[in-house]
């Protein structure tokens, strides 16, 4: 004979929501910059079918509502081949700057 438990987000929709849950408030809080603030909304929604007296369907969801992020830029190198280049090119010729004496 199973237990009965009370609905909880452990349980709910086989516990989905909790396992979406988890995933998402760790990513918001390694995210998130000072004086910054983000939402996260657990969604239910119950609805009793059509011929039913002692049954609901229950949907979840998990979202999450981030502020935005800064902008960011880098500069790639690339040769004939327009391959992006990820590491600093070598420049022939070229003094280093600022220059430095001996």
């Amino acid at each position: 004979m199973s237990e009965i438990q009370g609905l909880n987000l452990s349980n709910v929709c086989d516990g989905k929501l909790d396992r979406q849950f988890k995933t998402k408030y760790p990513e918001i809080i390694s995210n998130l910059r000072e004086g910054q603030k983000a939402t996260i909304t657990v969604s239910l929604t119950i609805e009793r079918p059509a011929g039913s007296t002692m049954m609901t369907s229950i949907t979840g969801k998990v979202t999450t509502k981030m502020p935005p992020g800064a902008a960011v830029a880098g500069l790639y190198a690339f040769n004939n081949d327009y391959q992006i280049k990820t590491e600093e090119p070598v420049q022939q010729g070229v003094i280093p700057f600022p220059a430095s004496g001996n």
